[in-house]
């Protein structure tokens, strides 16, 4: 059986499944299980050896805080920057691995594309296209009716509920 390590945060648990090859490693604790992740989420090269370095060393500084009866707070808060950085880098890869990457300019190969929404009253719909923030290159608008946007939502209930929008918190209601 292959053994999943589930890593949460930012309140959601993110699943990966390491290779069955790996099921001898001891817990999840291990410098091992995170180099293992750092393969399945880069490919070989830079990236890869800078994740394992970063997981080697942050793992050895925490052990030398553990054990150390001089640390200092100041030693305290290196050691949790130092893993705040290793769990910001990987929620980046996990974030890159379910969702691919991001799209890019046909024309100038920019990442600085943008989603371009338009309403049309008059044909009840929507127009959709992409704008590259760099060179200004549009793809061809799509057209998706209000019918269609809508399909499968329960739109009287979503009006009709409290909702947990920005400006519901704003104005909490009171008992």
């Amino acid at each position: 059986m292959c053994p999943v390590v589930e890593i949460n945060l930012f309140r959601r648990t993110y699943t990966i499944r390491p290779p069955p090859s790996t099921t001898h490693l001891r817990p999840p604790t291990s410098k091992a299980w995170a180099n293992l992740f750092a393969d399945r989420l880069s490919e070989a090269g830079q990236l890869r050896s800078y994740l394992k370095a970063i997981v080697d060393k942050t793992w050895d500084l925490t052990i030398w805080l553990q054990h150390n009866s001089n640390a200092t707070p100041a030693d305290a808060d290196v050691v949790i920057e130092a893993t705040g950085q290793v769990i910001g880098t990987f929620a980046k890869l996990i974030r890159r691995h379910e969702h691919g990457e991001p799209d890019r300019c046909p024309r100038c190969e920019s990442y600085r594309m943008r989603q371009d929404i338009e309403t049309d009253e008059e044909q009840m719909g929507l127009w959709e296209s992409e704008i590259c923030a760099s060179c200004g290159w549009q793809s061809e608008p799509e057209f998706t009716s209000l019918h269609d946007h809508f399909e499968g939502t329960d739109v009287p209930g979503c009006l009709s509920s409290t909702g947990i929008g920005m400006s519901d918190r704003l104005h909490p209601r009171r008992s």
